[in-house]
């Protein structure tokens, strides 16, 4: 018996058969047993129809057609209930999904809408979601805008429409386990240790407020009239001390003849600055073991002077009332003190000669280099 080719058409919808090699085709008569009449080779099988075998290549329009259409695939060299995902249309939604070994759902991975919106979510609530970009191997993701137009730009909008929560970019390193967010909606960077940053806007009052170390307190705000307030301190050109506080330095008292001592008096000061402009006060109390030496006095600057500046001073004999004396640059590291009236500079018996609890105090401020 000759052999017979079998074919499909999708004009008609009715199967036919050729026993010349698609020379002549006639319809396939409804006897089931022609079907095994003789030999089908070489088969000929009609465009888009599912081989088996899954080595077949669809070809033209192929339709899904169900309440929710969808397809599946099994892979087959995964692990237990890790097998099987399917893609698929849902309530106008759709949908990347994962299944389990008996088909049910584990999640719903990925859904698309008419809108265009894209949510995407991770297998469970703590489970790390990657998303690799095909652009560059070295970002995670990639969101670019390609419109040539001028004012375009790319972007992400973070929200939450129930008004119960905020919208929050959070940037975690691998180890920082978050325990709860108490922060208000923004942007904020977390370390595996003690630490991070975030960046929060206020709608209700147009603050825009930063927060360092997990604190529930803005370290920075930025008021909507402009003023900055800090929660801690400001410094400047990398010290120590913020700007407006004060630090104490120890003054050195020394002379051109015999070095004096201060036994029991006092001599003691501060200093602050801002930029390169340092402000300084300072006391000198003789005490009852103190030693006047012999000579000229001269005393040490906080910090090294650039320039040249007055200070403003008092110096007080015990028992009498306050007089006013200045003080002067000796060099930029050093100033001595002049009393009204008195030709040379404070010494050993300049104004007078020291005596217990005799005093002057001097402030001012100068530039630094």
């Amino acid at each position: 018996m000759a052999s017979q080719w079998i074919r499909w058409r999708n004009d008609t919808h009715i199967y036919e058969y050729s026993i010349d090699f698609g020379a002549n085709w006639g319809p396939l008569p409804l006897d089931a047993s022609i079907l095994t009449q003789g030999t089908i080779n070489p088969a000929r099988l009609p465009s888009g129809l599912v081989d088996p075998a899954g080595n077949n290549v669809l070809t033209g329009v192929n339709v899904l057609s169900n309440v929710y259409p969808r397809l599946t695939f099994n892979e087959t060299d995964a692990a237990v209930s890790l097998r099987n995902w399917d893609i698929g249309a849902d309530g106008s939604v759709f949908r990347l999904r994962a299944l389990d070994d008996a088909f049910a759902l584990l999640a719903n991975l990925v859904g698309v809408t008419r809108a265009g919106q894209v949510a995407i979510v991770p297998t469970a609530p703590g489970v790390a979601l990657d998303i690799t970009s095909g652009l560059n191997p070295n970002l995670a993701v990639s969101i670019r805008n390609t419109d040539a137009g001028s004012n375009r730009t790319a972007g992400i909008l973070l929200g939450n429409d129930t008004g119960v929560g905020y919208g929050q970019l959070v940037i975690n390193s691998s180890g920082y386990t978050p325990s709860a967010w108490n922060l208000a909606g923004g942007f904020t960077i977390l370390g595996a240790g003690a630490g991070g940053i975030s960046l929060a806007a206020s709608h209700a009052n147009g603050e825009l407020r930063f927060y360092s170390g997990g604190s529930a307190n803005p370290r920075l705000t930025l008021q909507v009239s402009g003023n900055s307030v800090f929660l801690g301190t400001v410094t400047e050109r990398n010290r120590s001390v913020a700007i407006g506080d004060w630090a104490s330095y120890t003054p050195v008292w020394s002379s051109s003849g015999t070095q004096p001592t201060l036994g029991n008096g006092q001599l003691s000061g501060r200093y602050t600055r801002v930029g390169k402009t340092v402000y300084f006060e300072f006391l000198f109390v003789y005490g009852s073991t103190s030693n006047a030496g012999t000579g000229a006095y001269w005393w040490n600057l906080p910090l090294t002077a650039a320039g040249y500046a007055t200070f403003v001073g008092k110096y007080l004999r015990s028992g009498a009332t306050y007089q006013v004396c200045m003080g002067v640059f000796k060099d930029a590291n050093s100033f001595q003190m002049l009393a009204h009236g008195v030709a040379s500079q404070f010494g050993a018996t300049v104004p007078f000669v020291w005596a217990v609890n005799d005093q002057f105090q001097v402030s001012g401020f100068y530039s630094e280099p």
